[in-house]
Parts: structure tokens; sequence; C-alpha cells
């Protein structure tokens, strides 16, 4: 991952820090039914941990869920072979709303990832059509200043992904994806050197959107706060707000080691904004105003999940005839995503497959045979 500003290191609580030593794999599947029915099922490999505390996918544990767990060798040929955990959970819903009041997640949980499915049947005789939807929720917890206004989407990608995932072209002034990237380019060391300033440029850019909307967020939750109990210090704060930015220097944040020390974040936060405002501390702890408490709920856990995968897999009743994958297993529409793919904007899985609807052809042939035989018979006694 490219190291950011200080700022972002320290929302990285100690459920991040344990990602530093591995990473969980996800494997879904979601198989739709003719009638309707979803059967959703959920495989994550990975360190036990990481799986049971720092899951981004809220894992199920009630006895509706077919739930089994296993230990798994990694690699046999080592002298001391490493071994993965295994969970698996297997469901089938009546419909698609059910699935999502599972999938749902409480409003102040910003560490798990959001998904939205939808599902439309559209019967046509002798096709019934089915449209399957799901939307893997952006996971960036703000929207006051949209990632358009600093960056392309290729270059937020490029920001939330590993060095080696991209190559620098010349020729074209960007950075590529490694499936896209042209191998055969050798850099000059002209080209490296603006290769390192187009990464420091980019990551600037990247650095000045995200502290901007944690400002704005920030903001936000102390307009709440004093607007009510000091509305000399809010009217100030707004006034003021490009040099109330530049006392925060977000960029100077501490960083600290483990989850104790996420109390200088917010003392760091707390004391500079006293300072500005020559307001008590007192006024705007978190403990005593719980708007400010959940801005720092936001920022804790801004950068988690950032190397898990993601496997999805969809399987559809009838032909598929449609769909915005690239990739097929087993004749099955596949997704590989990470967090880089739904970071800043919502990522959409499209597929729609057809089936025949074999009564309808049953039924018609036996409408045409009565009307031939009436036809025939009518000639007849003719």
């Amino acid at each position: 991952m490219k190291p950011k500003n200080n700022i972002l290191k320290t929302v990285i609580i100690l459920a991040v820090m344990m990602l530093m030593n591995g990473c969980l794999e996800y494997e879904i599947t979601t198989q739709v039914y003719p009638d309707g029915r979803i059967e959703r099922y959920f495989k994550v490999s990975g360190d036990f941990e990481m799986i049971n505390e720092s899951s981004s996918i809220t894992l199920p544990a009630d006895s509706t869920w077919e739930i089994k767990t296993w230990w798994e060798l990694e690699d046999s040929s080592k002298s001391k072979p490493d071994s993965i955990f295994v969970y698996t959970a297997r469901k089938i819903f009546k419909d698609y709303k059910e699935l999502n009041e599972e999938l749902k997640n409480a409003p102040n949980i910003y560490n798990k990832i959001n998904t939205q499915v939808n599902l439309k049947r559209r019967f046509r005789w002798f096709y019934t059509f089915i449209e399957y939807r799901e939307v893997y929720q952006k996971h960036f917890p703000y929207d006051h200043l949209p990632s358009d206004d600093f960056l392309t989407e290729e270059e937020i990608r490029y920001s939330v992904s590993n060095d080696e995932d991209y190559r620098f072209n010349p020729v074209k002034d960007e950075f590529e994806p490694i499936a896209e990237a042209d191998a055969s380019i050798v850099l000059s060391r002209q080209d490296s050197a603006r290769a390192k300033e187009l990464d420091k440029n980019i990551d600037n850019r990247f650095d000045e959107w995200q502290e901007r909307n944690i400002f704005e967020d920030y903001c936000d939750a102390l307009s709440m706060v004093l607007s009510k109990k000091n509305p000399d210090a809010y009217q100030l704060m707004i006034n003021q707000k490009k040099a109330f930015l530049d006392s925060l220097d977000l960029e100077g944040a501490p960083d600290y080691d483990d989850q104790e020390d996420e109390l200088k974040l917010k003392n760091y936060f707390i004391s500079r904004t006293s300072s500005f405002l020559n307001i008590p501390e007192n006024d705007i702890l978190p403990a005593r105003n719980p708007e400010i408490q959940k801005f720092f709920d936001r920022l804790a856990f801004l950068n988690l999940n950032m190397w898990y995968t993601y496997h999805h897999k969809m399987i559809m009743p009838g032909m598929m005839i449609q769909t915005n994958s690239t990739e097929l297993e087993d004749g099955n529409s596949t997704w590989k995503l990470a967090l880089k793919d739904f970071y800043a904007s919502d990522y959409e899985m499209i597929i729609e497959s057809r089936i025949v609807n074999k009564w309808a052809i049953v039924i018609s042939i036996v409408v045409v045979c009565l009307l031939l035989a009436g036809l025939v018979i009518g000639y007849i006694r003719k």
C-alpha cells in the first residue's frame, strides 16, 4: 500500500495493524432460483483472529445459517506447515428483500462493507427474464466533496492499490493497471523521474480530497454542538474556516502504535479546536457529545479492508444473456474485487438471464392444435 500522510496513518487502529501479517480472502456465491428464492454462500479464508475480529463483511452466526469451520494446511511442503482458518455459511432466502435485511449493517457501523441487492422478473409468455443487481456501496464515509473534483476514477484506484498493481506509461503520461500495461516499455531515467513526480502529485490530490472531507465532517459535528452551546464560537468557525483548517494541521496529526494511543488523535483535535475557538475543552469532548464521537468513529475506520479480496460468483437460472462481468467460471459470471473498486464510488454487478417457459409452449401448442382441429372439423362439415 502506498504510504499516505500522518492523518491517515493515525486512523489505522489495532484491527488494521493485524492486517500487516496477512489478508482475508472472501468467496461469495449467489444462486438465483426461478421462483425468486436466493441462496447465499460465504467462504472466508485467513487468520483466525482476523476473521473473528476484523472481517469486512458481517458474518452470520445464528442457527438459520448452515455454518461450518475448519483448519486447512496452506503449504504442507514447509517443515512447519502454515494453516489457515476457513469459515463458511449458507442460507436460502425467500426473496431479495429478505436477503437485504440480512446484509444490512447498523447505521453507525463504518468498518463493514455495505451491499444492496435487487431482483426483477419480467414475464413474456414464452420467456421469463430475470435481472439481478448487487451494489457494493461506496466505502469512503463522506459525501462533502466528490472525488472527481480532485482525481480521475483511475487515479483513485491507483491511490488505493499496491504499487506493483500499476505501471507508468511515459507515452500516455499516466499509470496503467498491470493487466493493460505494455511490459515491453523500458523506462528511461527521465521517465522514472516523471513517474515519481506524478505519483507524488496524485498522492497529494488524494490526501487533499480525504483531508478536506474529514475537515468538513468535523465542522458538521462541531456545528451540531456549538450552534446550541456556544453561538459565538460557532460563528467564528464558520467565518474563519480556512484559518481553522490550517490551525488543525491535519498532516501533522500524531501517529500511534496501538489502540490505546487512539486518545492522542482525539486530544490533538480537541486541543487545537479549543485553542482556535477559545472555548473550554470540556465543551467539545467526544464523551459528552455523541456527534463528535461519531466523527471519530468514522475516522477510525477510514482505511480498513485495504488488503482484502472478494471473489463473487453468480449462478442464474436459464441462459445468461447479459452481464457486466468480464470473467466466466463454469459458465457463470464472476467478479474479482478489492477495496479500490468501490472505495470512492458504488460498484454495481449486473447479470440477466432468460428462462424458457415450457408450460407456455405446451399450452400454445395445445391451443394451436385445437384451433386447427376446429378449422378441419368445420371444413369437413361443410
